[in-house]
């Protein structure tokens, strides 16, 4: 049993599983046994949201029956395995789709498939007198004489007017920070740099959270794109270092 978590961690640990899950009940429904399908539709309830949310899990994830999985892990992993098994390109897919970000320099946002925006600006907040899934938008007000910059940050977020720039843009783009970071590893190995390895491996710890996580947002994976200019910088002493 895993009776010592919160709902909500496990909610949080099962981001991929639910989007694979999801995706191979609506696209791979003929291949699976009627056992998996109820299994899947009796504890993802809301499983048929992935077809137009391919890249957040979150509204798979909040039907999810953690309770179930509370008291039965090994026959959810078995559901998980078996699924998998019959479908591994649907569940390739569907992780490939919830991480598209961390691994393709060029997404465009915002991302069509996530109603989540990449960047925010705008903050939300729950309206305790609903339910929980209602959320109340709290918008700003600018300073006044500040209206100018309130409109850039709001292209910025909402508009990504960012985008539109050659070169500048991939210094906001996930990918491009991720695959620098691959490099800078490459680099280390390549030239036997192996202690310079050692501050990478946290960031690449944090990467793989990412990679299991329910959507790629900016503020996610900003400790990465600040931190790889500084891996960088420290292999301007490659020649005079040791290995």
């Amino acid at each position: 049993m895993i009776s010592e978590k919160s709902p909500k961690t496990i909610r949080e640990m099962m981001s991929v599983p639910c989007v694979q899950l999801s995706r191979a009940m609506l696209y791979n429904d003929d291949e699976l046994s009627e056992n998996e399908k109820d299994l899947i539709c009796e504890h993802i309830p809301d499983y048929s949201t992935y077809s137009f949310n391919p890249g957040i899990s979150d509204l798979m994830k909040r039907s999810l029956d953690t309770d179930w999985i509370k008291e039965n892990p090994i026959e959810f992993a078995k559901l998980w395995i078996k699924v998998g098994l019959k479908c591994p390109l649907t569940y390739i897919d569907a992780f490939a789709r919830l991480t598209i970000g961390l691994w393709y320099p060029d997404m465009n946002y915002r991302d069509t498939g996530a109603y989540h925006p990449y960047w925010e600006y705008y903050s939300t907040g729950k309206l305790v007198r609903f339910d929980e899934n209602k959320y109340l938008i709290l918008k700003q007000n600018p300073v006044n004489g500040f209206e100018w910059l309130n409109k850039i940050y709001y292209k910025l977020s909402y508009e990504n007017s960012y985008q539109s720039v050659p070169v500048i843009s991939m210094l906001f783009s996930s990918g491009f920070a991720v695959w620098c970071l691959l490099l800078f590893i490459a680099i280390c190995i390549y030239r036997k740099k192996y202690r310079h390895l050692f501050p990478a491996a946290f960031i690449t710890g944090l990467l793989l959270t990412l990679m299991l996580g329910p959507v790629v947002l900016l503020r996610y994976v900003y400790p990465i794109i600040i931190s790889v200019p500084l891996l960088f910088a420290s292999s301007v002493n490659f020649e005079d270092s040791r290995p």
